[in-house]
């Protein structure tokens, strides 16, 4: 009986952890980029803030997001930097694992809305793309 119990154990860990790597949403959001943050006492993540439809309603939405790689994380401090509307690519996974974010949404690319590299204002280039 205890072997059968610790099988079943093992079993539903291996399930939890596994479905946290399951992408339950992606999609992309437009706005600007108000608030970016390094949170956390042991497990340190980047969280920031977007304000969406700036332009057509007095009281914009806020949508909340973190940051997923460091990459992302300079496109996201120049988009903060610039002020310049921009599109966030993100994902949201069935189950957060330990030391998550606190945002459901990870940030995994930025792009201006009117065609610029967030990388090149970042290393101080012309903000145009080459491709």
């Amino acid at each position: 009986m205890k072997r059968i119990l610790q099988i079943v154990l093992l079993v539903a860990m291996t399930a939890v952890l596994t479905s946290c790597n399951i992408k339950y949403s992606e999609g992309s959001r437009v706005g600007v980029v108000q608030k970016l943050s390094k949170k956390g006492f042991f497990c340190q993540t980047y969280e920031g803030e977007m304000l969406v439809n700036t332009t057509s309603t007095a009281f914009p939405e806020k949508f909340k997001f973190s940051v997923a790689d460091t990459v992302t994380l300079v496109k996201v401090e120049a988009a903060l930097a610039s002020t310049k509307p921009v599109q966030m690519e993100y994902q949201q996974l069935l189950l957060r694992p330990p030391c998550s974010p606190d945002s459901p949404y990870q940030i995994t690319d930025v792009e201006y809305i009117d065609g610029t590299s967030t990388t090149a204002n970042a290393t101080g280039g012309s903000g145009t793309d080459t491709n």
